[in-house]
């Protein structure tokens, strides 16, 4: 639950948004049979009813079963998230920020499919391999089905942790007494018939589409620093994505930084983040945000206020896109977990 309010571009613009909205209402369920098998179901109720499909907030999360073989490898298979991406990994409810960057939000990369995911865990789970193969689809193929080209996404993930292992969150509440690091490597491919078009996403993309990222996490003493750089080269099935130019491929990517501090005595941790999003080298700019957050925690995660504080620094304009409405966002919310 939270009460937003934007700071609009023009003052005839609807302020439909300056008002209280409920976030998520999630329900997760876990079991196991044994122990081999894993089975994991969580929807958002809020989201369900509106049937949305957004990256951000999906209805459906996660509906699979893992195989957790002896020791080393775990195989997973159904809809949830995909591991690529830090950002992408970290829960909402262990973050200061409402929503992602920008690069990690889901319009230039998909945060979740239907596929297999196969897991590789060395060295106490200080080194992770992944390689999955997916539909390629994103959050949109429970609504629009498998591309009628029928081929799909492969993916692969590395990361490596020491001297513990990596726990997807962006805080240090444990107040790590030696620093810790986490460093990882991404890679997708993809070749699609189609584009998902919704605002110019590069999700989904008619043509062949590769994705390559790097990602460092750094906590040390209630400090914590993340940063990500992703890279996408496209060869578009659709021309008017080139824009005239003589070439036949386009790059777009992005970046952010995000520091946090956690002060155990007050319960509190304060947070800043900067991010840039470039959706196309052949049209000049950048999308360039700031976003500030302040967070409490009465019970730790089980019940947290959240603050945060957006500023639009720069927007690209991209035919076929339409950037926002608003310049500045003040959102003030309430988190209440229960387990």
């Amino acid at each position: 639950m939270y009460f937003n309010y934007r700071i609009q571009k023009s003052p005839t613009d609807s302020k439909a948004n300056n008002l209280f909205s409920l976030r998520d209402a999630q329900i997760g369920l876990e079991g196991r049979y044994g122990r081999a098998w894993k089975f994991e179901f969580q929807t958002d109720i809020a989201d369900m009813i509106k049937g949305s499909t957004d990256p951000e907030n999906p209805g459906l999360m996660d509906a699979n079963a893992t195989w957790m073989a002896p020791k080393y490898f775990s195989i997973q298979g159904g809809y949830g998230k995909v591991p690529y991406s830090r950002a992408n990994m970290v829960p909402f409810f262990y973050s200061p920020f409402f929503s992602r960057a920008e690069i990690a939000g889901g319009a230039v990369f998909a945060r979740r499919d239907a596929g297999v995911t196969l897991q590789g865990k060395f060295y106490k789970q200080l080194l992770n391999v992944y390689f999955g193969v997916y539909t390629g689809m994103g959050e949109g193929v429970i609504k629009l089905g498998n591309d009628r080209g029928g081929k799909p996404e492969y993916l692969a993930r590395v990361d490596f942790s020491y001297p513990v292992r990596n726990r997807y969150e962006d805080f240090d509440r444990n107040n790590t007494p030696v620093p810790s690091f986490c460093v990882g490597v991404n890679a997708r491919y993809t070749e699609k018939t189609n584009s998902v078009i919704d605002n110019y996403t590069l999700a989904v993309v008619g043509g062949k589409k590769y994705t390559y990222g790097a990602e460092l996490s750094v906590k040390y003493h209630g400090l914590s620093l993340q940063g990500e750089i992703h890279q996408l080269t496209i060869y578009p099935t659709d021309s008017t994505r080139l824009g005239g130019y003589d070439t036949k491929f386009f790059r777009a990517g992005g970046y952010y930084v995000q520091l946090s501090y956690y002060c155990r005595p007050a319960k509190m941790a304060a947070a800043l983040r900067f991010d840039e999003l470039n959706q196309t080298d052949l049209q000049p700019g950048y999308g360039r945000r700031l976003t500030a957050g302040l967070c409490y925690f009465p019970r730790g995660y089980n019940t947290m206020i959240r603050f945060n504080y957006t500023h639009i620094l720069s927007e690209e304009y991209v035919p076929g896109y339409s950037p926002g409405k608003w310049t500045d966002q003040f959102r003030l919310g309430f988190q209440y977990l229960f387990r």
